[in-house]
């Protein structure tokens, strides 16, 4: 069997997403365990991923101004496509929510597997499209309509089947494949030292990492914030640069280190320099920074809400990120609480193994086979 996996959102923005953490370690895990694969990507851009010698490509037309989309969609990529079905079994497509991608496409030609993070522009549509793009909430409940064309779908996580499930009617085949955080280990001491020097950092602090999307509720854990009595927050990840000069303008007294994106060789250092890591997101398809965080062994609080319960088992501290109040109580005993941190340090690094690339890829290559025998 052979696979067109679909790499164009490392050329996307996307790439600054966790997708490019998905796309990364999904192909590790293929190319490791030698399978058959096409490698799906835009002729004549770069891809933000370092592929060993060896790799075949089939390249796409390259993304036209988005007013042209759906009539590139139709025409341009129509030919592409069929002459892709004569090389492949089947293709994966891994980002379903990016305009410019083509999928939805009727007649393909090639059976469809599609990845599905997370319905967050259609379930929560009003909390996350704000201004101008409240007009894509139409297009993004169109193209969730297409998956039902698929023939079958990858959630990473139970509650984003469960949101598939009562989204479309009927779904397609669905297999839950989890994602991991494979590259994280706890850092080694001069690490951490050299990089809390070189950033400034404090002795202690709470760590957030993520966007400042509205899903992510990073305005909530600032309001959790007032008042003192917890260590300072230091706010990492790429974010909106206008959404985050808000926050600063709002909140301007609060105790908070902004550092903007982080290199990825950076990642592991900051997780094991900070205290606690706090994730309080109101909704997500998975939640991969929670199992970073525990696989670098730093204690993690987190919200209750979606798939992140899955993530995280027994090893971290609850709340409900709807309340900042839960959310302080949280974060004040992992500050003053030394022997639960020491225990959510080890229940995490025991959660953070059961999960790894290897098993991803395998699990994904096994859901190939059974949709394509179910379709056949």
């Amino acid at each position: 069997m052979r696979v067109a996996l679909d790499l164009r959102p490392l050329q996307s923005p996307s790439r600054l997403r966790g997708i490019r953490t998905y796309l990364r370690g999904l192909l590790r895990g293929f190319l490791q365990q030698e399978r058959d694969l096409l490698l799906l990507t835009w002729r004549d851009l770069p891809v933000d991923l370092e592929l060993p010698e060896g790799c075949r490509f089939f390249h796409l037309p390259p993304p036209r101004p988005r007013v042209l989309g759906w009539l590139r969609d139709r025409l341009l990529l129509a030919g592409a496509f069929r002459e892709l079905a004569r090389e492949v079994d089947l293709v994966h497509f891994t980002s379903p929510f990016e305009l410019d991608m083509g999928w939805p496409q009727a007649r393909l030609g090639i059976p469809r597997v599609i990845t599905v993070h997370d319905l967050v522009p259609v379930t929560h549509a009003r909390l996350v499209l704000r201004g101008r793009h409240r007009l894509l909430a139409p297009v993004y409940r169109w193209q969730a309509r297409q998956l039902g064309r698929a023939e079958g779908l990858v959630a990473v996580s139970q509650a984003t089947r469960q949101r598939l499930v009562e989204f479309l009617d009927p779904p397609p085949p669905i297999r839950v494949v989890p994602e991991a955080a494979e590259g994280f280990s706890p850092p080694e001491p001069a690490r951490v030292q050299e990089l809390r020097r070189r950033l400034d950092l404090p002795r202690d602090f709470l760590l957030f990492l993520g966007g400042a999307s509205p899903n992510k509720n990073l305005e909530g854990l600032l309001v959790a914030c007032q008042g003192g009595g917890l260590p300072p927050l230091v706010v990492a990840g790429a974010a909106n640069p206008e959404q985050l000069a808000d926050l600063r303008f709002r909140y301007p007294d609060l105790p908070v280190r902004w550092l903007g994106p982080v290199p990825a060789e950076d990642l592991g250092a900051l997780y094991g320099a900070a205290t606690a890591f706090v994730f309080p997101s109101l909704q997500e398809g998975f939640g991969l920074p929670v199992l970073e965080a525990m696989s670098c062994g730093t204690p993690v609080a987190c919200s209750n809400t979606s798939s992140i319960p899955e993530v995280a088992g027994q090893a971290a501290l609850f709340f409900d990120p709807a309340d900042p109040r839960q959310i302080r109580q949280a974060l004040r005993r992992l500050a003053s609480e030394p022997d639960l941190r020491a225990m959510l340090r080890g229940l995490g690094l025991d959660q953070a193994r059961q999960f790894s690339w290897q098993r991803t890829a395998r699990l994904t290559w096994q859901a190939y086979q059974d949709f394509l025998a179910s379709s056949s």
